[in-house]
């Protein structure tokens, strides 16, 4: 196997293993907004114990996160790097001009 067609084989697997995490994440997530939406002891433990707030909101955070970086990762130019983009951005801001 060539070195090339590894490394794409391997990303393929990091891709598809981050997609069924930020899936499991994003069906925890909404699996516990609706169980405290529909049960409302769960919504008593959600007002007295705020750290489970946190909780929750972990769960959309960080597969929000993993999303922008597996999108980031795949639809990346290879042609620009990141002080291009950067130096882009910042010409069409008016406060650097």
């Amino acid at each position: 196997m060539k070195h090339s067609a590894q490394i794409r084989c391997y990303k393929k697997y990091a891709f598809v293993s981050a997609m069924i995490v930020i899936f499991l994440m994003y069906f925890s997530f909404f699996a516990l907004l609706l169980v405290v939406i529909f049960f409302p002891e769960y919504r008593k433990i959600l007002e007295n114990h705020r750290h489970f707030l946190g909780i929750l909101l972990g769960l959309l955070i960080v597969p929000s996160a993993l999303t922008w970086g597996v999108v980031r990762s795949v639809f990346k130019s290879d042609s620009e790097t990141t002080a291009d983009v950067l130096k882009a951005a910042s010409s069409t801001h008016p406060f650097f001009n």
